[in-house]
């Protein structure tokens, strides 16, 4: 198991910024194009932001059927050079002439956001740190590229910044850290930034926490006091009062693991989230208790 940290600077962003960032996303298109020639979304988000970068209507087929072709021609020399093993060296030089075809004058022309407060810099700044160190050690410009899209990598990331994301499994990590604990119970802000962590599991929530440190975590979050309690009362409130409430029939994993990685997955108590049901109008959803089950 790989983790990797998501919040991770590069620059003045961090991976995760960048990874969201459209340029980032159109620049990997192209090279994913360069690597391999099946790439069907790959090709559908390249040549549909290379045609918007060039002017080109939607409905202009005699302007899509000059573009079109130029694209394959770059990307075509593009794949035969990417052929040979990556390097520093070679990383370096593709992004100069990926981001040199792309058009750095047309990308902020085209997206206002990169046009003001130096934004432009810093994605490409970004952009070239990580791609530079993905390189390094690849076997060949598939991994380089699925190293940076972090294929196969546990993301690890901060609260705020797991806003708006869904996983199939969550894993709190340091749950006895008083980072987690530091508001009162029953503070508002403090719990609603709880269930936005814990909101984010579409299947399966799992609490590491040091051994000896478990009791008293249950001993301060109180059943119906907006903690954890040993029914899960506190994890369950009325579905209608906050957005990350959880559903019946929900289930979590508490995970003594004394801080180490291996056991992470090695649960006393889990919380199955699967019946979590958010469709229903807010009006309707109504107050349940969820159950502690042993594994």
């Amino acid at each position: 198991m790989r983790i990797r940290n998501e919040s991770h600077a590069l620059g003045k962003t961090s991976l995760q910024d960048l990874l969201s960032d459209d340029l980032c996303r159109l620049a990997m298109a192209v090279f994913r194009l360069g690597a391999t020639r099946r790439a069907p979304a790959a090709w559908q988000l390249a040549s549909s932001e290379v045609l918007a970068l060039r002017a080109v209507a939607p409905d202009d087929d005699i302007g899509a059927a000059k573009v079109e072709p130029n694209l394959t021609a770059f990307l075509a020399c593009l794949r035969a050079d990417m052929a040979a093993s990556p390097s520093r060296n070679s990383a370096a030089d593709f992004a100069t002439r990926v981001f040199e075809y792309l058009d750095l004058a047309a990308i902020a022309r085209a997206h206002a956001e990169y046009g003001v407060g130096g934004l432009l810099g810093i994605i490409l700044e970004a952009f070239c740190l990580h791609f530079f160190a993905s390189a390094d050690g690849a076997a060949d410009w598939t991994a380089c590229l699925d190293a940076f899209d972090g294929v196969n990598l546990i993301p690890m990331m901060t609260v705020h910044k797991s806003k708006g994301l869904e996983y199939d499994t969550i894993v709190f990590v340091g749950v006895d850290d008083q980072a987690w604990w530091a508001h009162v119970p029953g503070d508002p802000e403090g719990v609603a930034a709880f269930f936005v962590a814990l909101s984010r599991a579409k299947q399966r929530a799992i609490f590491c926490q040091d051994r000896a440190q478990i009791r008293s975590a249950f001993r301060r979050f109180r059943p119906g006091r907006g903690g954890l309690g040993r029914s899960g009362e506190g994890l369950a409130p009325d579905h209608g009062n906050h957005p990350g409430a959880m559903a019946p029939n929900a289930s979590a994993t508490i995970c003594p693991a004394s801080r180490a990685w291996s056991s992470l997955f090695g649960g006393c108590f889990r919380w199955d989230l699967s019946a979590r049901d958010f469709s229903r109008p807010e009006a309707s959803r109504t107050r349940s208790t969820s159950t502690w089950s042993a594994t």
